[in-house]
């Protein structure tokens, strides 16, 4: 007969019950604790598979820890006891269905005989479900201590929901050898598992509702430490749980654990049926903390065979964790593997513990168990022919792929990782391969090496000389100064342009250059090419290479290297600026380091409202210059005769305009070009104002489309005091356009009204 076994974990939604330090205060001697035994109360009725692996009892019941509880109260806090009695226990756990606590509020649970405790659980433990499993706390009479600022205790609230009355001692608390009931499997810490470490690491203790079972923490394709867990599907019905990790013995011969770590809640994912499929996904809604030295573990989704070289982890009977190994038999049967185990065996506690082969990836979690002759079952399970069914990993794989693998990468297979995402070079035909790294950061560095430096730089031009000992087909990098003052405007020449290359430029700094045709730079020492830019502001400026890559005709990187940053004086500049304006002028100012003996920008304005319409006036008409310019806006000054415009500042020049509809523009003098009379650029730059243009008609100064002798009358009002011109009046009531009011206006005025 052939006699199949569905082992059990449960595991649903809590918090994670992580412990945050502290001491209980203990009763004193005084103090008069109020105990509630579990006598007269009912079992509940989880109606668990029969070969669930029941450790504990549970009882269902409805306290307010708040009313219930003893208290001691003083000017600042107070605190809360509670006793919980359940005659002949091993170990005593609880389910808080509501779990709320302050901010600086603590909670405690201890032994009476205070030889144990666990907490402080605090805010932290908090979660919207408001529920809270606790591990098991030694003997039969275990005290709840919860202290709570005085004006906070309005805010909090805790009920427990549900006591568990361990009956086998699952800590092994007593030392009745509980831990050592299969021994025919060898302790993790034996040389059997030497090379399993890792997968040792991912493997924990599940317990919820009384029973207990196994499952592995397993890795995902960004290597974050997201806190999956798989499992199986027979093993997920309902309950708040407990996980436990490192519950294992510190030596091969030993039956108790040394320390080890706690962590309630989790929320499921993708749970199957485990009479067709028998998997789940389920993840811990807080982070593993580092110090519980959590690996997460690979997986491999090929539905090829593990082969025989293999493990398997768990915790079987609920005791401290195990390895089995070596497989014999294995076959495929649908969505399982069945195999024996040459080296142990499973049990109830051992289901949805993972099995692993010879790269230590995931390839399937424990299902289910099965014997020919074992009679009475399942009191045989080292015998020989004792044989396992795990749910194929590649099987779940469809269902898990959206949490195992977030950005779609569909790899056959990935390595775990106990400290996430870990930089380094990934590519093993670097110089620097890291074979730990599994996210690459750029720093692999390959055989050829490519240096960039400056050369000469002039006032316009900036020489980048590179020295490569490969042929070079590709570079980028950053030009970087500081102030902030230099703006790249192209490259040209050099050994980029003779190899045939685009080199294009940003005006954040950024140098690109490549080849269309696939050409490249041969090895040498050359100019790589000629940076123009142009300055913004004078003094002096440190240029330095930023973010430099290149790359060999295979898309290797190469190693790079850069010279010294170079200081470059701007001494010599020149700039412009915006002085009086009307309403068909504008006067550009200027101030100089050196003399100009040329100079060249143009005129924009947004939104596009004025035509230049010629340029007078100001040290470029004194001093004999020819100032032209278009409808473009370019504005262009220079001698015939050799003169130059001194150093120093004052008007260049004015610009007349017309304008093409009232409104305000901010026009702006862009694209400077100052020359000295070596024929030198001097460093420039132009300045934005802002321009009122306005639809006026000289002389109606009411604006009624009518010049008559209201506006006469306005005038002298405006002459006398009595009224001050509003908006446009001043514009339309300046009729000689000299920025004054009086007399000559009105005889302007009345010109205009008898004509």
């Amino acid at each position: 007969m052939r006699y199949i076994t569905f082992l059990f974990l449960i595991i649903t939604f809590g918090i994670a019950q992580i412990q945050y330090g502290g001491i209980p205060n203990y009763q004193s001697d005084n103090k008069s604790i109020k105990f509630i035994t579990t006598e007269n109360l009912d079992i509940i009725d989880r109606d668990l598979h029969p070969m669930v692996l029941k450790y504990a009892d549970e009882y269902y019941v409805d306290i307010n820890f708040l009313t219930e509880a003893t208290k001691v109260i003083n000017i600042y806090e107070t605190t809360f006891y509670l006793g919980i009695e359940s005659k002949g226990a091993k170990a005593l756990a609880f389910v808080f269905d509501d779990f709320n606590l302050t901010e600086n509020s603590e909670m405690f649970i201890y032994s009476e005989d205070e030889s144990m405790y666990i907490g402080a659980f605090n805010s932290k433990n908090n979660n919207p479900s408001g529920e809270l499993a606790t591990a098991v706390v030694k003997g039969d009479r275990v005290i709840v201590e919860l202290t709570v600022p005085n004006h906070e205790i309005d805010e909090l609230s805790l009920n427990m929901g549900t006591i568990l009355h361990d009956f086998l001692d699952l800590m092994n608390f007593h030392e009745d050898d509980h831990n050592n009931r299969v021994d025919c499997n060898d302790n993790v810490a034996c040389s059997s598992a030497n090379n399993w470490e890792d997968q040792v690491d991912a493997t924990v203790l599940v317990s919820s509702n009384g029973g207990v079972c196994s499952a592995t923490l397993v890795n995902n394709t960004e290597f974050d430490q997201t806190p999956y867990i798989a499992y199986a599907a027979h093993c997920n019905s309902g309950g708040s749980s407990t996980i436990y990790f490192n519950y294992q013995s510190n030596s091969c011969n030993g039956n108790n654990p040394g320390n080890y770590n706690t962590m309630s809640g989790t929320q499921n994912l993708a749970i199957g049926n485990f009479n067709n499929n028998d998997y789940a996904l389920i993840r811990l809604y807080n982070n593993i903390p580092s110090s519980y030295n959590a690996y997460y573990a690979g997986w491999n989704r090929t539905t090829s065979s593990p082969g025989n070289n293999i493990v398997g982890v768990h915790h079987p009977d609920g005791g401290i964790k195990k390895i089995a190994y070596d497989a014999y038999g294995m076959s495929s049967s649908g969505n399982w593997w069945d195999f024996a185990y040459s080296s142990g065996r499973v049990s109830p506690g051992s289901s949805g513990s993972g099995m692993f082969d010879s790269s230590g990836r995931l390839r399937g979690m424990a299902s289910y168990i099965y014997t020919n002759y074992c009679n009475p079952f399942p009191d045989c399970y080292c015998a020989q022919n004792y044989y396992h069914g795990y749910a194929k990993f590649s099987s779940a794989w469809n269902y898990f792929d959206n949490y195992l693998d977030p950005n779609n990468e569909n790899p056959i297979y990935i390595d775990g990782t106990r400290y996430g995402n870990v930089f380094g070079c990934t590519d093993p035909a670097a110089d620097n391969y890291d074979p730990d790294a599994n996210v690459d950061d750029g720093s692999c560095e390959y055989s050829g090496n490519a240096n960039f430096a400056f050369g000469s730089i002039s006032g316009d031009n900036i020489q980048v000389i590179m020295n490569n000992d490969v042929p070079v087909a590709g570079f980028q990098f950053t030009i970087t100064d500081t102030p902030n003052l230099v703006t790249l405007n192209g490259a040209s020449g050099g050994s980029a342009e003779n190899a045939g290359f685009q080199v294009s430029t940003s005006d954040l700094g950024i140098v690109i250059g490549f080849s269309l045709t696939g050409s490249t730079i041969p090895a040498g020492n050359a100019v790589l090419t000629n940076l123009s830019y142009s300055f913004d502001g004078s003094g002096n400026s440190e240029v330095c290479f930023d973010d430099v890559t290149a790359s060999d005709s295979d898309a290797n990187p190469l190693v790079v290297n850069t010279g010294a940053c170079q200081e470059i004086d701007f001494s010599g500049s020149a700039t412009f600026s915006f002085g009086t304006t009307t309403d068909n002028s504008i006067e550009v100012l200027y101030s100089s380091s050196s003399e100009i003996a040329g100079f060249q920008f143009t005129l924009t304005d947004n939104p596009d409202l004025i035509t230049l319409t010629g340029a007078s006036g100001g040290s470029a008409e004194d001093l004999g210059f020819e100032v032209s310019t278009s409808d473009l806006g370019i504005v262009i000054g220079f001698s015939f005769t050799g003169s130059t415009i001194p150093s120093g500042e004052g008007i260049l020049t004015v610009l007349e305009f017309d304008s093409n509809s009232s409104g305000s523009t901010e026009v702006c003098i862009d694209e400077t070009v100052v020359s000295d009379s070596s024929g030198s650029a001097l460093l420039s730059s132009g300045d934005c104002s802002d321009l009122d243009i306005l639809d006026v008609i000289l002389g109606d100064i009411n604006s009624d489309a009518n010049i008559n002798i209201q506006d006469v009358v306005i005038l002298i009002n405006f002459i006398l005091g009595s009224a001050v011109p509003e908006g446009n009046q001043l514009y339309a009531a300046d009729l000689n356009s000299d920025g004054i009011l009086n007399v000559q206006d009105v005889v302007i005025l009345i010109g205009l009204i008898l004509e």
